[in-house]
């Protein structure tokens, strides 16, 4: 089986293949690189999570998948929230504890 065999989603005739056939073919793709069993849905949620993580936009995440709403997105991947948060409170507080050489500057030049 070649690579391009397993990704192949469509007939030669480029009609769909059906939801078993894709299966199969995920299923002996990951035998044969000796991967673990995986459901090829979690091939999107791990691809959202990731794109997510790395702070792509949601809009541009919900139009990959293929959600009709944002809201759809956000709820399935509401889990990477919060190490998010953590990393912008992290910016946020090198942002307010680094010298701040604008600031130092304007008032530098005031008291000149």
């Amino acid at each position: 089986m070649l690579a391009q065999d397993w990704v192949r989603l469509h007939h030669d005739n480029r009609a769909p293949l059906d939801g078993s056939t894709v299966t199969h073919r995920f299923r002996a793709a990951l035998k044969v690189a000796g991967l673990r069993r995986i459901r090829f849905d979690d091939l999107r949620h791990t691809c959202a999570t990731l794109l997510l993580a790395q702070g792509v936009h949601p809009r541009l995440i919900m139009e990959i998948l293929g959600h009709s709403q944002i809201a759809i997105t956000m709820n399935l991947y509401a889990h990477v929230i919060p190490a998010m948060q953590k990393e912008v409170a992290s910016q946020i507080d090198a942002i307010l504890t680094a010298p701040n050489v604008v600031a130092t500057k304007l008032v530098c030049d005031k008291i000149n």
